[in-house]
């Protein structure tokens, strides 16, 4: 199976996937209820934030995040962060939460 995983590059997904569940285990409930991680791809790790005010305050969070991600993980999983402002659209999606 490991085999047709990195046959498919489903295997680094599946990994992806699994650190993605560790956001609100890192940034704390109140960020993860504004905040949402959506991919992992080449150790950049992007997140969706539902306004431009928590945008600032996580990045000025990053490093910080960043190395309790990896410290979590085990490992270096991500060595950057780049954060999104959500478009209307999501942000009826965290309001639903």
């Amino acid at each position: 199976i490991d085999g047709l995983l990195d046959k498919y590059g489903l295997k680094e997904q599946l990994q992806a996937r699994k650190y993605l569940s560790i956001w609100e285990k890192i940034v704390g409930a109140k960020i993860a209820q504004y905040s949402k991680p959506l991919t992992i791809n080449k150790k950049k790790l992007i997140v969706e934030v539902n306004d431009s005010n928590w945008l600032y305050h996580l990045t000025m969070l990053k490093d910080k995040i960043i190395k309790e991600f990896n410290m979590e993980a085990r490992s270096v999983i991500i060595t950057e962060i780049r954060f999104i402002n959500a478009d209307l659209t999501s942000r009826d999606t965290f309001n639903r939460k």
